[in-house]
């Protein structure tokens, strides 16, 4: 039987709001969209460029490396 809140598949259901349940955020929580309305902290440029190699097979993609951080990653979460 899924939990509130989940799905069989996994994928997550919109829960509404419970009796009693509230919310409150830090001020820092509160400024932090302030400092993201000029965009992502990431560069999309570069970004883009990484996107653009994959595509034509030119980035280097080490899958033992990914594997490894993917298993390491399992086990902490599993812990």
């Amino acid at each position: 039987m899924p939990v509130q809140g989940s799905t069989a598949g996994g994928a997550a259901m919109a829960v509404g709001p419970t009796a009693g349940d509230s919310v409150s955020l830090s001020p820092a929580a509160q400024s932090l969209p302030a400092e993201l309305k000029g965009g992502p902290p990431i560069d999309l440029t570069i970004v883009a460029k990484i996107k653009e190699a994959i595509a034509e097979g030119k980035y280097p993609i080490d899958l033992e490396k990914i594997t490894d951080s993917l298993f390491e990653n399992y086990l902490e979460l599993t812990q």
